[in-house]
């Protein structure tokens, strides 16, 4: 080997060590950095130089940067977090319904049926006193102002669904242009070889679409990607759809690509438990809030009904049957203009109170409306059908949470920068480097001892 061959390997070990050095630098400058994966330089022999002697050795050369990454870990932390989304935004919107049916206090429209059936019952026992007769009327008003505020508390968590969808929407968009427009520079620069820092902020965005909807990524030879959301090409390439919000059939949101029109079959992600709530979950407890209204109703009216007034006329509705739902429910104008219109009874007696102790009597009372419960008891079947919702999506929230911790803790031990190993790392560089550089001065007091023997 010639000394001119010494002096080349030991350009190419300062060369390649210098590099080394540079990438664990990088490494440690981004321990902190979201979504960063640690990152080595991969080294290998030079092609060796064939003699009639044997081979002899040129040196190292570098085949590229590779970042630490486990395709499985990646799959699962997605597919993990995806659901999490899901459990997660049902709870915080099912936590909101839960409240609108809170009993703890005097406003839960529990305690507003009691107070009116109590009332009745204070009627029963003083017919004729005014006092008593306004106290019922205002008792039921302040019963259906009740059904009117849990109404308007629905309607409004519906309208926050529609909005969050829609954000999330625009997020996923604008997650699908980037991600494109990134693999459109990770195949403009890579020429074959990987683009670390641009891959490791396209899994970053890939890792936040998921946890909006289920994402699945299909890798190109370029180092482009493909992602597949909720059954639909949403990237390819530098190609990209976008996603809108839209009315289903059956009622609620649910989504399609804007451009084909082809709907979305969400299965996991935030958006899915928005649709769900959407098109299930909230119009089904809507429909019982409803029904319980209407039960209400239509049982006062009937045995309202029933009565006669002080001065012989028929007790017509005491609610407008107008109003049978939740955001209607009024008392009937009549009753609201004169208490008198009351039916205490049936035979118009002063001292008839009949009437109003069947009215009180509907706290124990099955009633055919309700299918045979007391409307206490549907109503408290509404509240537990609420209140297990929310447990299962808080369960779901919980389970899922700690199995996107699990992932993401066996993620980070196998891509995210040890500044413990970097450091060693670091160290092995620098005496590497150092010992090229004795052997360059070695070759060179080598050649000088030549040419002074010339």
């Amino acid at each position: 080997m010639s000394l001119s061959s010494i002096l080349s390997i030991a350009r190419s070990a300062l060369a390649m060590q210098q590099r080394s050095v540079d990438v664990t630098s990088h490494n440690i400058a981004n321990a902190s950095t979201e979504g960063y994966r640690r990152q080595r330089l991969e080294l290998s022999a030079e092609e060796p130089l064939r003699t009639p002697q044997g081979t002899i050795g040129r040196g190292v050369s570098a085949d590229g940067i590779q970042r630490a990454r486990d395709t499985f870990l990646d799959a699962s932390f997605r597919q993990e977090s995806s659901l999490l989304g899901r459990f997660d935004t049902t709870r915080q919107l099912l936590g909101g319904v839960e409240s609108i049916f809170d009993e703890s206090g005097d406003s839960g429209l529990g305690a507003g049926l009691d107070a009116l059936l109590g009332a009745f019952g204070d009627l029963a026992n003083d017919p004729s006193s005014a006092s008593a007769r306004a106290l019922v009327v205002q008792t039921a008003q302040a019963l259906a102002g009740q059904f009117h505020a849990s109404a308007d508390r629905l309607a409004a968590i519906g309208s926050d669904v529609l909005q969050r969808m829609q954000g999330a929407v625009a997020d996923v968009n604008a997650y699908g242009a980037q991600i494109a427009d990134l693999n459109r520079q990770i195949t403009a620069a890579a020429k074959g070889v990987s683009a670390p820092d641009l891959e490791d902020r396209r899994d970053l965005l890939i890792d936040k679409l998921s946890q909006l909807i289920d994402v699945q990524v299909v890798e190109h030879p370029n180092h482009g990607v493909a992602v597949v959301a909720g059954g639909a090409l949403l990237v390819d390439g530098a190609q990209h759809e976008e996603l809108e919000v839209r009315n289903l059939a059956a009622g609620g949101y649910g989504l399609g690509v804007k451009t084909t029109g082809a709907p979305i079959r969400l299965s996991s992600g935030s958006l899915k438990g928005l649709s769900d709530l959407s098109s299930s979950a909230l119009p089904a407890i809507q429909r019982q809030l409803d029904q319980f209204a209407s039960a209400v109703a239509t049982e006062v009216n009937a045995i309202h009904r029933t009565g006669t007034t002080t001065s012989g006329a028929g007790g017509g509705d005491f609610f407008d049957p107008a109003g049978m739902t939740a955001a209607s429910l009024a008392v009937a104008a009549p009753i609201r203009q004169s208490v008198a219109n009351l039916a205490t009874g049936t035979s118009g007696a002063p001292g008839d109170g009949s009437v109003a102790l069947r009215l009180a009597q509907l706290r124990t009372t099955p009633v055919s409306s309700t299918g045979g419960s007391t409307l206490g008891d549907f109503y408290g079947g509404i509240v537990t059908s609420v209140g297990a919702l929310t447990q299962a999506a808080e369960q779901g929230a919980t389970s899922q949470d700690a199995m996107v911790a699990n992932v993401q803790s066996q993620r980070s031990s196998a891509t995210e920068v040890s500044i413990d190993e970097e450091m060693v790392s670091l160290i092995k560089g620098q005496q590497a480097f150092q010992a090229a550089s004795k052997i360059v001065n070695a070759a060179d007091e080598m050649m000088q001892s030549i040419l002074d023997m010339v």
